[in-house]
């Protein structure tokens, strides 16, 4: 059984494929569900082909798991430019402490080891122009070659909120609205 820090909240509310609220975010769990082995495991790395998902590529990241520790293997260049930076190749916890983000990724990160399996994420924050964005996320583990935890591969999707008001100091906390533990949903996704 995997395990995770206490101060993880993965919500008791589970949600299907068909409930993902991005178009994006939903392709990616479809993809990451057909490439299962048909004993339900978990796909490994080699099981993802790049060629076959290139409209997703820029919002992916694989992140590598170290123990209790998480390490960024690719980072997409939407997230790359949402994020500000490029964490490629760091661990989450040695990136700068003032980053928002890093807290809530390691805590998003540490919601699959609890889940035991994929988690649809969503969070809002005000960005340092003061635009509020909201971010959707899907991570679907990945086993290495005994079936253990060996990476997670993650969708993330950052949508400006245009309609939103601006606010004027700006760059606020990042607010977790909610991890979810995703369900096979036999009528939403298609078998491999």
């Amino acid at each position: 059984m995997l395990s995770a820090p206490a101060e993880t909240r993965l919500s008791a509310t589970q949600t299907t494929p068909r409930d993902i609220p991005e178009a994006r975010l939903s392709e990616f769990y479809r993809y990451w569900h057909a490439r299962r082995c048909g004993t339900g495991e978990w796909p490994r790395r080699r099981d993802l082909d790049p060629a076959d998902i290139p409209a997703l590529l820029p919002n992916l990241m694989l992140v590598e798991v170290h123990g209790e520790r998480y390490r960024y293997r690719l980072v997409g260049t939407a997230v790359t430019d949402a994020l500000g930076m490029d964490p490629t190749g760091r661990f989450m916890d040695d990136l700068p402490a003032g980053t928002p983000f890093t807290g809530l990724m390691t805590r998003i990160h540490d919601a699959v080891r609890q889940a035991e399996g994929p988690v649809c994420a969503h969070s809002r924050h005000v960005t340092p122009y003061g635009t509020l964005r909201s971010c959707g996320r899907v991570l679907c583990p990945l086993a290495d070659e005994d079936g253990g935890l060996a990476m997670i591969a993650t969708c993330a999707v950052v949508i400006a909120n245009a309609d939103a008001p601006t606010v004027v100091d700006g760059g606020g906390e990042v607010v977790l609205d909610g991890v979810f533990p995703i369900v096979p949903d036999t009528e939403a996704v298609p078998a491999a």
